[in-house]
């Protein structure tokens, strides 16, 4: 070996104990995350905020471990997979909505919290204001609400002779459900349509309720949203009754158009999730989540299923279709 080739061996050696040095004095952070459907239907969303989090400089395995648990689209299983995780004590908690934030909000020891779709934050006591949280918590505002009507008012554009509403709403409500079903009989009455209140328990109920509607001569539906309406058993018997019965939905996520329900008009869900990665990189670092204000959604969303459009005997308006973000053909 030459004097040359065992400088360059030394070097490369020394390059290498350095790294190994640096690596080893990194600190590795702990981030807990509450998903709210299961694994199949969050992979999306999830992708997209380790993806944000990766052009921020933080890699799983490497500075970075994460915990996810699942509720599966059951409200009722937020409280055990939020202790499970809290548990664990991470040094942020990340949660799908503002909601299901609350219960690692109400916990003696709560770490930082980050919710990726935010509903009505301040109406829940998450945070204080939008632009001045004043607690642990931090996120983003969906204006989930705020489109409600605008759904409807969707739906009749695209059935103008429609003169009657299904609107379903799962037993076990959530925070501002009550508003959202407000909001869908509010607009109905202004745009001349009688509605037609269904409530469910389980999967198995749906049959029967879109069985009543068509006797009813109910042509269109609405949801009061619910994280139950969105898991993919629900979502998959929904979409095959709606095309059973020749029904129209206006859905609050793009899983209900991309599932089969007509048409979709939300925010860019997965947007959100990507750009939550930030509050969560900000708070890793050192910042307090109480000065981190929590940003509105500013991406919208609205997707046509041409093909279910078809097969119910719906044409979609050329203007309509000139505003869609995506046709589904």
């Amino acid at each position: 070996m030459t004097s040359a080739t065992r400088r360059l061996l030394l070097a490369a050696c020394a390059g290498a104990l350095a790294a190994s040095n640096i690596r080893a004095e990194e600190k590795v952070r702990r981030l807990a995350i509450l998903a709210v459907v299961a694994p199949t239907e969050s992979k999306p969303y999830l992708d997209a905020l380790y993806e944000g989090l990766r052009e921020l400089g933080w890699t799983e395995g490497r500075n970075l471990l994460i915990d996810v648990r699942y509720t599966n689209g059951q409200p009722s299983q937020v409280a055990a997979a939020t202790a499970e995780l809290l548990a664990l004590k991470p040094d942020v908690f990340h949660a799908a909505l503002d909601y299901v934030a609350t219960a690692a909000a109400a916990s003696a020891n709560s770490p930082p919290i980050v919710f990726a779709i935010g509903n009505d934050p301040v109406g829940m006591g998450l945070v204080k204001s939008l632009a001045h949280p004043g607690t642990r918590a931090t996120g983003f505002s969906s204006q989930n609400l705020e489109l409600t009507p605008k759904r409807l008012s969707l739906l009749k554009e695209v059935m103008p002779s429609m003169t009657m509403l299904g609107v379903l709403e799962y037993s076990e409500g959530q925070p501002q459900a009550q508003v959202s079903l407000k909001q869908i009989q509010e607009t109905a009455r202004r745009l001349g349509i009688r509605t037609l209140y269904s409530r469910v328990d389980t999967v198995d109920e749906l049959e029967s309720v879109f069985g009543h509607w068509t006797s009813q001569g109910v042509r269109g539906f609405m949801i009061v949203p619910n994280i139950w309406f969105a898991q993919g058993e629900t979502l998959r018997q929904l979409s095959a009754l709606a095309l059973k019965s020749r029904s129209a939905n206006c859905n609050s996520t793009t899983l209900g158009a991309d599932a089969g329900l007509l048409m979709s008009y939300s925010t860019d869900l997965i947007a959100l999730y990507r750009r939550s990665a930030k509050p969560v990189d900000q708070i890793l670092k050192g910042a307090n989540p109480a000065n981190i204000p929590v940003e509105q959604a500013d991406v919208f969303e609205l997707v046509l299923n041409q093909r279910t459009a078809r097969a119910i005997g719906v044409t979609f308006p050329r203007a309509l279709l000139l505003r869609a973000t995506r046709v589904i053909e």
